[in-house]
């Protein structure tokens, strides 16, 4: 079986080390960029749901704001504790 000459074996063990920590870190940069990606596509949602409430307010926290003057006049207020 050939034997692979002095020099490489000594730098085969490295260079193999060098090689998996660049897979590595080229790896969590691409996860980075992936996850970066997603949390500007949330925003966008976000945005364009906030945007969606303003224009129709009758189907967000306005609708429930209309209902608290009619549950009020349903229940007194007790104010004698």
């Amino acid at each position: 079986m050939p034997t692979l000459p002095h020099g490489l074996m000594q730098w085969s063990p490295s260079g193999f080390f060098t090689a998996l920590l660049g897979l590595i870190w080229y790896e969590v940069k691409a996860s980075e960029a992936r996850l970066n990606k997603r949390i500007d596509e949330l925003r966008e949602d976000q945005k364009a749901s906030e945007a969606r409430q303003r224009e129709h307010p009758k189907h967000g926290l306005g609708r429930l704001e209309a209902v608290d003057p009619l549950r009020e006049s349903h229940f007194p207020v007790f104010t004698d504790c």
